[in-house]
């Protein structure tokens, strides 16, 4: 029979910053093995309450080099590609992910009142 994946149970909500950069170093790991030619930084992981009280990760990859390297289902797949990880990691909700090209959000950082 095959042996169960170890679950550790988050103990509180938020989840730790040590978590979140463990997700973080999860999500840029992922993206390098599927994207050559395309620099992911920074990667930000945001703990979130939804509107049902469901609590669930927001995974904003903020993405450097040619657009047209990042194909986007691919790019979409990784909250199914990370998953196992995640439920080890005490996460049982599906995470959101978004694709952000660098200049864009660099552009909105400097411009906050955009709504980032």
């Amino acid at each position: 029979m095959a042996e169960l994946p170890r679950i550790r149970l988050l103990n509180r909500w938020p989840p730790s910053d040590e978590i979140l950069r463990e997700v973080e170093a999860l999500v840029k790991k992922d993206m390098e093995a599927h994207f050559d030619g395309l620099v992911f930084d920074p990667i930000l992981v945001t703990p979130m309450i939804d509107h049902y009280g469901d609590e669930y990760l927001r995974i904003r990859v903020i993405f450097d080099g040619d657009p047209e390297l990042l194909d986007a289902v691919l790019a979409h797949r990784l909250s199914l590609r990370i998953e196992p990880e995640l439920l080890e990691m005490g996460f049982m909700q599906f995470p959101s992910s978004t694709f952000i090209d660098k200049a864009e959000w660099e552009e909105r950082q400097r411009n906050p009142e955009d709504g980032w």
